[in-house]
């Protein structure tokens, strides 16, 4: 049995959600492969690669049998994955947010597919919607704890430079989303953007007093309020750098006693009062941390899916 991850490009920061499942699969899988169609950073993990997405398919639906399929954001899968073979087992990395992934991902649970969800949200919709019989294959895995994160062997920056960081792609053009009008507002501190994956972008996370985290949307309904930015936060605390967050709505992680959440009107002044007292405060906030703690939860959360897939 081979495990394959399909993913189609490295993310700034899904790249580092997949090595880190990377790493928890492969204690219990040993042989692993990533299919992609770009070249990856070095890895210690071999990976195929495709000149297009619908050449990976035809490789699914000729060369795998009794094999493990875990794929991101992939259309031709969703379009076509009644034609895949049917001894595999298919695990579908969800992006998409809330009622849109409803009508696919009830088909997918139909025809034994399983679903790996890193917003809680998420999760809790499909709940309400899906029969019981399927929860047990909608797993939530947020960012996962990982010894080898390339920003977590880094040796800690006692002096940052900056005083603010935001990690987002900052794109040319009329409209502004949340996190580029925000980041326009921020004109007294010094500041940069953090975009791209790897070492590059986290010696500028850690070059920064204080990552600040903003919501890429919002809703009015506040039932599915978007989730705490898993992929965005916890590997930045592990590493014992101040976040501030806009408020989220579900508090179960360890982390999240040690992210300083506001309301998005009260982020600049409450970063501006951490920079005035910032070693002390910094020393104080995280005394009482423990990365174990972080990854012990790490580990529980990815028993289900070890215990589940055969």
């Amino acid at each position: 049995m081979t495990l394959y991850l399909i993913i189609k490009a490295p993310n700034d920061i899904l790249f580092d959600y997949w090595i880190a499942l990377y790493y928890c699969l492969i204690r219990k899988y040993t042989d692993i492969k990533i299919i992609t169609t770009i070249p990856l950073p070095d890895l210690p993990i071999p990976n195929v690669n495709f000149p297009s997405c619908e050449e990976i398919l035809e490789f699914i639906q000729k060369y795998t049998k009794h094999d493990i399929v875990i794929f991101i954001d992939y259309k031709y899968i969703k379009e076509y994955f009644l034609d895949l073979p049917k001894e595999n087992i298919y695990i579908y990395f969800n992006r998409d947010p809330y009622n849109k992934i409803l009508d696919f991902h009830t088909e997918f649970l139909k025809n034994n597919f399983q679903i790996i969800e890193y917003y809680e949200s998420n999760r809790n919709f499909l709940y309400n919607f899906i029969d019981k019989m399927y929860h047990s294959k909608v797993y939530i895995i947020p960012q996962l704890f990982n010894k080898r994160d390339t920003l977590y062997q880094l040796p800690f920056n006692h002096h940052p430079f900056y005083d603010v960081g935001m990690i987002f792609r900052y794109r040319e053009r009329d409209i502004r989303n949340r996190r580029e009008t925000f980041w326009n507002q921020i004109t007294d501190m010094s500041k940069l953007l953090i975009t791209g994956f790897g070492l590059d972008r986290d010696l500028k996370i850690q070059n920064c007093k204080i990552i600040i985290n903003i919501r890429s949307k919002t809703t009015d309904n506040d039932d599915i309020i978007e989730n705490r930015e898993s992929l965005r936060i916890d590997r930045i605390i592990s590493k014992k750098i101040l976040v501030v967050s806009e408020a989220y709505k579900h508090q179960s992680r360890y982390n999240d006693g040690f992210i300083i959440q506001v309301p998005l009107d009260k982020i600049l002044t409450t970063c501006q009062g951490i920079l005035d007292n910032f070693h002390d405060f910094r020393q104080e906030h995280f005394k009482h941390y423990k990365v174990e703690e972080y990854e012990k939860e790490s580990q529980q959360l990815i028993q289900p899916i070890l215990d589940n897939i055969q």
